[in-house]
């Protein structure tokens, strides 16, 4: 996939239709909610602060160890810890229909290593429970087109 596919695009692409039959549900979804069109994508804003403009991604790993392909071989080789942003953090719902680049271009979607977006099934109960728990000032949409 590309960045400038939809995140429509992406669940497509991981979870099974509507209309899937019960056997096309991936093994962990017991109770068969997770279908691509019956979940919402989110990413957690102000997660960490930026990394120091001075530290180069990825300048850590030795070439050709496991760092160097995105892990991390030993704690004296080991990526710079990403630091509280120290600004208000919220669940930010994304437009079925963002490209993901839209997403990635945040400013407030900082990004300590890889992307991380998190995908709810509408009719699940942690659904429901994060909509109780962060009600308003906590919870915010992606403005479409952005």
């Amino acid at each position: 996939m590309q960045e400038t596919a939809s995140i429509d695009d992406l669940l497509g692409v991981v979870l099974p239709p509507a209309d899937a039959p019960p056997a096309a549900s991936p093994p962990w979804d017991e109770r068969r909610e997770y279908r691509a069109t019956n979940c919402d994508v989110f990413y957690r804003s102000n997660v960490s602060a930026p990394l120091d403009s001075s530290i180069r991604p990825w300048s850590w790993a030795k070439p050709g160890s496991v760092g160097a392909l995105g892990g991390c071989d030993d704690s004296a080789n080991a990526p710079p810890v990403p630091k509280p942003s120290g600004l208000p953090q919220k669940w930010v719902r994304l437009p079925p229909g963002a490209p993901l680049e839209a997403v990635l271009a945040q400013p407030n979607h900082v990004i300590p290593d890889i992307p991380v977006l998190y995908v709810i099934a509408r009719t699940s109960r942690f659904h429901a429970a994060l909509r109780e728990k962060l009600p308003g000032g906590l919870f915010a949409e992606m403005p479409a087109g952005s």
